[in-house]
Order: C-alpha cells, then structure tokens, then sequence
C-alpha cells in the first residue's frame, strides 16, 4: 500500500465539459492515458474528440484516495451525473500482479480479436500550463540524473564541419571593412602616409 502520492481525477468530455468518468491513480501519468479503459469509455472520448483531466484529491495515501473515489462517485451519482465508470469505487489498489494462469487466460481471450482503437485517431487530451510545465521539469530532472557524473563525448573536440575540412577558408587573407583589425591597418597607413609627408 502507499503512504503517499495517490490522487483522485475526473475526465470530461473535449465538447462541452460534462463530468464522464472518475478514477484513482498512484502515478501523476495515469489520468491521461488511454490505455486499458472500458468501451464506454472509449465511446465517450471518440464522440466527444478528446478528454480534459483534472485532479480532485492530490497526494493522499491509498486507503483514503479509495474511499475518496467511492464517495465522489456516489455524489455524481446523487446529483444525476452519468458516468462510465463499471464499479462504484474503491477497488483498484495498486501493487497488484496478475499471475501467470490470469495472463494466458487474458491472452486466449483477446485471440483473434481486432484492438479496440484499431484505425482510430489517438483522441486529444488537452493539457493546462501547469501540467506542461511539470512534464517538462520531471523531463529535465530524469536527463540531469542519467548524464550526472559522465564526460561529455565531445570535450575537449574543436567541431569541424565535414563539408569544410581541409578547404582553405574564401575570405583568408582578407579583412572586413569596419572590423577591429581593419582599423588597427589604417591606423598604420595612416602613420606611415604622415611620415612620408614629412
């Protein structure tokens, strides 16, 4: 069970903003997926063109973001919300590991079977700011952490492109007109045409 972390969110429909679904997740990614959610579900989303997810409940442990869920979903309920959701709440703990005889058995029923999205357009899930901006943190947090303590492959290089090595540069030789050393030269023709002059 954990401690911590857990967090209860809503789905509404793209269209019009109507409340369709309710779960528990114990991972910040799980209210945007798409994967393993029931036909109804999936019918909801493709007439609607995407969902919008929200969190309700943030950083609970799991015993209470259950209960959290089966009272939230009850109250929709009460109010005439329709939702989608097979169960009334409060099932879905995580750490759970299927055993083997339930994988084969999964895997004999979905034989022959044709993916529920198959031919299908991913729906679009609209993300807030703030969301973009913590999927971009944990982005930049998990690439710190992998290349912390490894030498860069190229220190120490000097970059030479492939199309210009060993070609001798068009303007060597030459300076430009205006530069720090174009000024520095007619300084000097000009100390040298005064000296002639006198």
């Amino acid at each position: 069970m954990k401690t911590e972390g857990c967090s209860i969110y809503q789905h509404r429909r793209a269209d019009n903003g109507q409340i369709f679904y309710v779960g528990k997740a114990s991972n910040p990614y799980r209210k945007v997926k798409t994967q393993n959610r029931n036909s109804s579900w999936h019918k909801i989303v493709n007439e609607a063109g995407g969902f919008i997810a929200e969190e309700v409940v943030v950083n609970v442990d799991e015993d209470l973001s259950l209960f959290a869920e089966q009272e939230y979903i009850d109250k929709l309920k009460r109010i005439g919300i329709q939702i989608c959701n097979l169960t009334t709440g409060g099932q879905g703990r995580s750490g759970w590991n299927p055993s083997e005889e339930t994988r084969k058995i999964w895997s004999e029923q979905r034989k022959g079977r044709a993916p529920y999205n198959k031919g299908r357009k991913k729906p679009y899930i609209k993300k807030t700011e703030e969301e973009m901006k913590e999927i971009r943190l944990i982005a930049s947090v998990k690439q710190s952490k992998a290349l912390k303590g490894k030498i860069p492959w190229n220190k120490g290089l000097s970059y030479v492109s492939i199309s210009t090595r060993g070609k001798i540069p068009w303007n060597k030789g030459q300076m430009i007109v205006g530069s720090k050393r174009w000024k520095i030269q007619q300084k000097k023709i000009e100390k040298l045409i005064t000296k002639d002059s006198l």
